[in-house]
């Protein structure tokens, strides 16, 4: 019992510094600062989007492991199903946002540069986990397929073949 406290401590020590190691990558300085920039827009330094984003994968990535070996199948394919949609209908609704309000005010150059674009405001939105989201919704059903029953005796068709008795009644 002790040693099973002393690596769970170890294993949340090293979570905890491993998040605050990936925040301190905003405070780098660094020659691709403003490598985000281009006909789509301008927005953060790439190091405040790679620490921000890095922070929400390592945040999620253990519960999502530890979850994907604790729940059952059928709970995992709910949870996966939930996050996956949730974070896919968020993101197309982000698409469908940058296709009814930038398309249509940039110039005929710019609108070749739509998935630049919709790729720049989701990696932007660091406030709202959308990418950890989708990958442990798909992390989840992949667990689920590798946890789910295979039926040993599938049902046949044919009565005589699945050892059923054969008498019908009419």
């Amino acid at each position: 019992m002790l040693v099973r406290l002393m690596i769970t401590t170890l294993g949340l020590g090293l979570w905890g510094a491993s998040l605050w190691g990936m925040l301190l990558v905003s405070q780098m300085s660094a020659s691709w600062e403003y490598a985000a920039c281009g006909p789509w827009g301008c927005g953060p330094p790439a190091q405040a989007l790679v620490s921000c984003q890095g922070f929400w994968l390592l945040m999620w990535a253990p519960p999502t492991v530890w979850l994907g070996r604790l729940l059952r199948a059928e709970t995992l394919f709910r949870t996966g199903t939930l996050l996956a949609l949730l974070a896919g209908g968020a993101i197309l609704g982000i698409i469908i946002w940058q296709a009814v309000d930038w398309l249509p005010s940039v110039s005929e150059y710019h609108r070749g540069y739509f998935p630049q674009r919709c790729l720049f405001v989701i990696s932007s939105l660091v406030d709202i986990p959308l990418v950890p989201a989708l990958l442990s919704g798909m992390y989840l059903l992949a667990a689920w397929a590798y946890k789910k029953p295979v039926r040993k005796n599938p049902v046949s068709p044919d009565p005589s073949l699945s050892g059923a008795s054969s008498t019908v009644s009419v």
